[in-house]
């Protein structure tokens, strides 16, 4: 297991998970203890070169929403600086494209690794050969994919009730209901209610997130 991060054009530290000494999983005492102490300091090193706070983006994985770790975090006196993220989110984070890069570039390594030590050697290599400019380029992209997260999601809770009510009628304990039904020639009076109770909410829902438009 891998761990790195990036802020505009620089690269983060990229720390190697020692599972003989640190555990086969990554929780959350061992993710303050091993991992935290590296990010803390690059974040610092990068907000004293900007003259100002850094903002942090991480998904929801378990040590990171820990609540022991959210109390290291404060005693560090960097929670409030964690932008807040909607669950599930791995299209508003740069660093996923940035991941599949690196495992794309490993997959046409030269020669390609085939032990521990030749692929550790060859994340390092390849990681080092990433250029300021793809990273500054993710990061511009960080506007354009809110937005069409935002767009997207109008659709979400229409789907999902249709669907819902759908599975419902359709559902094992019902189909002989909905079958004789449907045979007899009436209308079904309450899916086309709650389909079209369900456009309004549908209508009005947004989902919230963070205005980055002029973040890097």
């Amino acid at each position: 297991m891998v761990w790195a991060c990036f802020k505009g054009r620089e690269k983060g530290p990229l720390i190697f998970w020692d599972k003989e000494q640190w555990g086969k999983t990554i929780k959350a005492t061992s993710f303050t203890s091993h991992i935290v102490p590296h990010f803390h300091q690059f974040w610092q090193e990068q907000s004293q070169l900007q003259l100002d706070y850094v903002y942090l983006q991480q998904d929801g994985a378990s040590p990171h929403q820990a609540a022991y770790t959210q109390n290291h975090f404060r005693t560090l006196g960097i929670w409030g600086y964690f932008l807040d993220w909607p669950p599930s989110s791995p299209d508003c984070n740069p660093i996923e494209n940035l991941w599949r890069t690196l495992k794309q570039r490993i997959r046409h390594h030269n020669p390609f690794p085939t032990t521990n030590e030749a692929l550790h050697t060859a994340i390092e290599e390849e990681w080092a050969a990433i250029t300021p400019d793809e990273l500054e380029a993710l990061v511009d992209s960080l506007p354009t994919r809110l937005r069409e997260v935002k767009n997207s999601s109008f659709f979400l809770p229409f789907n999902f009730l249709i669907l819902l009510t759908t599975s419902f009628y359709i559902g094992p304990s019902c189909s002989g209901w909905l079958l004789r039904l449907l045979r007899s020639g009436l209308p079904t009076p309450p899916f086309f209610f709650l389909f079209h109770l369900s456009f309004p909410y549908c209508l009005y829902y947004n989902i919230s997130l963070p205005d980055v438009s002029s973040a890097k």
